[in-house]
């Protein structure tokens, strides 16, 4: 009996532990968009509008010489905007959670006239 009691509250703890872990981000479904652009005055909607709710994990984007401005509408609010210049290559992370809509597009500045390549990456996912 006292076995039994012993392993009932052995399992009732580990269920609980995996189970807040998994409720951290509310499961979403992992998804990875890219995008890139090539001309001043050009953009990309790396994630066009969705309807849900979910989670933006992270921004990876590389540039050279000429940054980008990324641009997130969480829940049909406001732009918010993130300029990433020619030292700012890399992973950056976020917890942007969402639960209506999200929306991120990447645009290039007017100037200079180059057509080097800028591309970016977003880690989202629905829940």
């Amino acid at each position: 009996m006292r076995a039994r009691i012993l392993a009932l509250v052995l399992f009732s703890t580990v269920v609980s532990v995996s189970a807040a872990r998994a409720a951290d981000d509310g499961q979403t479904q992992p998804r990875l968009s890219f995008g890139s652009t090539h001309w001043a005055n050009d953009y990309f909607e790396i994630i066009p509008t969705t309807s849900g709710a979910g989670n933006v994990k992270g921004l990876q984007c590389t540039v050279n010489s000429v940054g980008v401005t990324v641009k997130m509408y969480v829940n049909g609010g406001a732009a918010q905007t993130l300029t990433i210049d020619g030292s700012t290559n890399g992973w950056i992370p976020f917890n942007v959670r969402f639960t209506s809509s999200i929306r991120v597009r990447m645009e290039r500045a007017a100037w200079p006239t180059t057509n080097d390549e800028a591309v970016c990456g977003v880690s989202w996912g629905l829940d």
